[in-house]
């Protein structure tokens, strides 16, 4: 092996020193940048883990039947989760807002569970109705529990309470005064009896 000329020593001497140089003058900015990416990640990280820990606390909450305020832009299974504790309580009206943001934003099983869990509870209040002999203010809630069966059914084919429930309010239907036209005649439903038949119900009927 040629040992190298003193000249050529030299040079790479020269060029050691100025990566040394160099690496001292970038060692500081650089480590300094390395930290600070270290340190957003850490953070989104964490905001992430807390907003997570806040969704399931919330969610929690509700499903002990805690009324907690929620935003109506909240997450997709949050505003659920709202809507179903006011569903739960005969609050339709305040439920609807939550409805349509789950249908906005939730998955098909989501959306086909508020669904479901919506017709139920327009089915609940029409059995009390009919139960009291208010027929006239059940027909329409009939109607729309039918409805939101169907749209549970279209977004979960294979959700067979959502078929037996859509089974009930077309029983329920045709056992109207209204809605008995052209049909065989048929002893009247015993509502208390039809809600005991219904899958998933919700609890409250008299």
């Amino acid at each position: 092996m040629i040992p190298a000329s003193p000249q050529k020593r030299r040079a790479m001497n020269e060029m050691l020193n100025r990566a040394r140089r160099y690496w001292g003058r970038a060692k500081g900015p650089l480590l300094i940048a390395i930290a600070a990416a270290c340190a957003i990640a850490l953070f989104i990280s964490g905001a992430m883990l807390t907003t997570d820990w806040l969704r399931n606390r919330t969610i929690a909450a509700l499903a002990a039947g805690k009324d907690i305020f929620v935003a109506v832009d909240a997450a997709a299974p949050v505003a659920f989760a709202r809507a179903t504790f006011l569903l739960e309580h005969d609050r339709l009206d305040e439920a609807e807002p939550f409805a349509e943001a789950v249908d906005q934003r939730g998955s098909p099983k989501l959306r086909a569970a508020l669904h479901y869990n919506l017709a139920n509870a327009r089915l609940r209040i029409a059995m009390e109705d009919i139960v009291r002999s208010k027929i006239e203010p059940a027909i329409p809630l009939v109607s729309l529990a039918r409805q939101d069966y169907r749209r549970a059914l279209r977004l979960d084919p294979t959700d067979w309470d959502a078929k037996y429930n859509t089974d009930v309010a077309d029983r329920l239907i045709r056992d109207f005064p209204s809605g008995g036209a052209g049909e065989e005649n048929h002893e009247p439903l015993n509502p208390k009896k039809l809600w005991t038949e219904v899958p998933g119900k919700p609890e409250g009927l008299p």
